[in-house]
């Protein structure tokens, strides 16, 4: 075989990344750049399409720039990105407003307004709770609030689908990313009565039919060949969503296996069958998954990485996080009493509230900002626990992944507050690594004689920990449920 690399491109909502990887799925290269990302103080998150694109653009020309005999072997090409949020395009197929991302919390008073009247739409419909950050949600606000924005909208994408669409001029979604809204993950098409139930009956139409995430969509045209150095007619397939993606590229494939993205969100995911699907338990969501048939139960909190970067920002903006970890590990756990919540931008999962707020609790005068520190890591894995208490499986085998996975004391904590064993693919790109594979699947390469990865950092509890990090969990979910009525008051300060 003369073309047998893979490039797969993982647009977060920090990062955009582009890697080269051969077909024995081993990564030659990546490359990498900051996304732009403004925030409003209404809770508006939004990004700049065209800036993710030519974010897009840039990496793949530096990652071909370095590896100039390999461009014209590529043979496949798969995207992955994060997910819900709002990305519209009009007739023209140009964007009509910016992206409006997943932690956007401008419609939360949409979704109190409208939940009790979808509720029941969902359950029987096999379709996710309505919230803050789906694209349905946000279009209705759109429609009562700022109508006038979106006259010309005729496609409503999300991220990973806008760049299918400058590399194939194909509009085009996967299962995986149709399921976070109006979509019956088991009958594995969009409910018209929940578009009639809120209203936006008039956009059904704008929503791509989905495909399998392995299914070719189309090829590398003229125009994106020009602007990224790939050679035309590239075969590019659907893609999929992040959550999906990464558990793939770990190696989440039978029933019970988990996977933890420490990443912006906490994003903690098992896998599941058709028959375990309940859309009763409206706590996270259920996804449909990259493996036909096979779906993620899904209880991503919305703070993740997010919370570190603010602290550290706020408190050492000119400190690394191997010096703050050098220092939180000469604390006790529980921090001294210091407990944080990390909820900046509300809360989803393992509860549903917008208005919730971070907190720093439990400060005197003998404190540091150490104890800060290290209690906003002890929050990660408290809201890490929360999470998977609320999972209503039995979790076999827990793997981490995201750029939170390289902290070994985070790693640990993690493990320590589960009490299970905690396994790191010491692949950093798992993501890519997904859409990788989801590639050779759609041009049938497959080696028996490949051994899969087998590289994994695991990370075994410590019991006498485990119930220490009990006790502050305690003081923590006490403090989660006394703090509502704050969180409910200080919305007119905010």
């Amino acid at each position: 075989m003369t073309k047998d690399y893979i490039l797969g491109i993982d647009a977060g909502t920090t990062k955009i990344k582009a890697g080269l990887f051969d077909i024995y799925e081993k990564m030659i290269d990546v490359e990498s750049t900051n996304c732009k990302v403004s925030v409003g103080k209404n809770g508006e998150v939004e990004m700049n399409m065209y800036e993710t694109w030519n974010a897009v653009i840039k990496v793949i020309k530096a990652l071909l720039e370095r590896n100039e005999g390999l461009k014209n072997k590529i043979i496949g090409i798969g995207v992955t990105g994060q997910g819900d949020g709002f990305w519209p395009l009009g007739k023209d197929k140009k964007p009509v407003y910016n992206a409006i991302l997943w932690n956007d919390t401008r419609a939360k008073d949409i979704v109190l307004k409208q939940e009790e009247k979808v509720r029941e739409i969902c359950f029987k419909n096999n379709i996710i709770p309505l919230f803050t950050g789906a694209n349905t949600a946000i279009l209705k606000w759109f429609l009562e609030y700022s109508s006038k924005n979106i006259d010309n909208i005729r496609y409503i994408l999300h991220c990973k689908d806008w760049i299918n669409y400058n590399l194939t001029g194909e509009i085009s979604t996967d299962y995986t990313d149709a399921s976070t809204a109006a979509f019956d993950i088991k009958k594995r098409e969009y409910c018209e009565e929940y578009f009639q139930i809120l209203g936006i009956e008039d956009y059904y139409k704008c929503f791509p039919k989905p495909t399998q995430s392995h299914e070719i969509i189309g090829f590398v045209n003229k125009l994106a060949s020009e602007q990224t150095g790939i050679a035309e007619g590239v075969p590019v397939i659907a893609g999929a969503i992040d959550v999906s993606a990464v558990a793939y590229g770990v190696g989440v494939e039978k029933k019970g296996q988990a996977c933890t993205i420490i990443g912006t969100t906490l994003c903690n995911e098992v896998l599941i069958e058709s028959e375990d699907v309940d859309l009763y338990n409206d706590i996270g969501s259920t996804l449909c998954y990259v493996i036909p048939d096979k779906y993620l139960r899904v209880i991503a909190s919305q703070s993740g990485t997010t919370l570190l970067e603010w602290i550290k920002n706020l408190l050492g903006p000119d400190m690394n996080f191997y010096d703050i970890e050098k220092i939180i590990s000469n604390l006790p756990i529980g921090s001294e009493g210091v407990v944080i919540h990390p909820y900046l931008y509300g809360e989803r999962a393992p509860f549903k509230e917008p208005s919730a707020c971070g907190a720093i609790l439990g400060l005197n005068a003998k404190h540091t900002k150490a104890n800060i520190f290290r209690a906003a890591y002890e929050s990660l894995a408290f809201a890490f626990y929360d999470c998977y208490s609320y999972m209503p499986y039995e979790i076999k085998e827990i793997f981490v992944a995201g750029g939170g996975s390289n902290s070994i004391i985070l790693c640990q904590m993690f493990s320590d507050m589960i009490n299970l064993p905690v396994k790191k693919n010491c692949n950093e790109e798992n993501g890519i690594l997904g859409v990788v594979k989801l590639v050779k699947k759609s041009l049938g390469i497959t080696d028996k004689n490949f051994e899969k990865n087998k590289d994994f950092e695991v990370f075994y509890p410590d019991y006498g920990n485990h119930l220490q990090y009990k006790n502050s969990f305690n003081l923590y979910k006490m403090l989660q449920v006394e703090l509502r009525k704050f969180w409910e008051q200080r919305q007119v300060f905010s």
